[in-house]
Parts: structure tokens; sequence; C-alpha cells
């Protein structure tokens, strides 16, 4: 039996590229996944941006399965650069890339599984940028920064033995 059968496991961005993989291969290993995207996907379709969504997605995630194993933040904030972001996409870019990240831990604090595990994925543009991305390399600088001091407080919150880290 697999070490990851029965756990719980939600993947954000999971509908597609990267978060797929992540998704399928949990699945194949006998976790129950609940991926949040806003492509169309089997768990749920929804805004990574709006609170409303992440409070309905987290309260049906609990509802079913009463705890979390693994939370990964995958979504991708925005591709965009500085001539062409306008304020409300490079907003959007932040929601996605930092708010959601630190309110889906915030909403499931006290939620976690005993040994739980946090991975955001990151990326090396969190250091360097090139023309084009500037929003996505400041959702990435800011998720790291987020991503360090929640890690810093979740065990002492409800968390229990409690895993945070950053993946590039």
């Amino acid at each position: 039996m697999s070490e990851f059968a029965g756990k719980v496991v939600v993947v954000t961005g999971g509908a597609r590229g990267i978060g797929r993989c992540i998704a399928e291969k949990f699945r194949e290993a006998g976790a129950a996944v609940c991926v949040f995207d806003l492509l169309e996907n089997p768990y749920f379709v929804g805004n990574l941006a709006s609170e409303p969504d992440l409070r309905v997605f987290c309260d049906k995630v609990l509802a079913e399965y009463g705890q979390v194993d693994f939370l990964v933040n995958n979504a991708a904030p925005l591709f965009k650069g500085l001539p062409d972001c306008s304020w409300d996409e490079f907003n959007y870019a932040l929601q996605v890339g930092v708010t959601a990240p630190y309110m889906l831990t915030r909403l499931l604090l006290g939620h976690f599984a005993e040994g739980a595990a946090v991975v955001n994925i990151s990326s090396s543009r969190d250091r360097m940028s090139m023309p084009g991305t500037e929003c996505y390399t400041a959702a990435k600088g800011g998720d790291c920064g987020a991503y360090a001091c929640t890690g810093c407080v979740a065990g002492g919150a409800g968390a229990g033995e409690f895993h945070f880290a950053g993946v590039d």
C-alpha cells in the first residue's frame, strides 16, 4: 500500500501543466485529490483571487474529508510585463500568487493532519526577472516571503507537526 493512500491533497492550478501532473501522481498513489482551478476539473472550478471561492472550496474539502495532509500551492500568476500589465492584472497576479496561498493555509489551519505539509511551487523568477514577466516575478517574490513567515507560525497555531516548503 502506498504511503499516500487515504491522504487528502489540495492542489491549486491542478487542471493542466505541472499541477495536473502533481494531482495525477497523488491520485495514482491512492490519495484523495482536491483540485482548485479556473479550468474545468473533477473537483472544484473557482477563482483563487476570490475570497468567497476560497471559503467555499475549503468548506467543501473539510466537509468531505475533515482534514488536509498536503496543500500544494501551484497555480501560476499572470506572465505580463511592465508595459502591458494593468493595475487590475498586477493585483490579480498578487492575489493568485501571494494572497490565495496565504488564505488557503489560514482557512485550513487547525485542519491539517499531523505531519501535514504545505508546498509552494516557487520559481527562480523570485530572484531574477526578464522583460515581460515583472508581475509574475513580483508574485513569486511575495510568495517566497509569505511562506517563510507563515511556516514560522503555523506549527504553533494548531497545525501540530507541520512542514512548509517552497520548491523551485
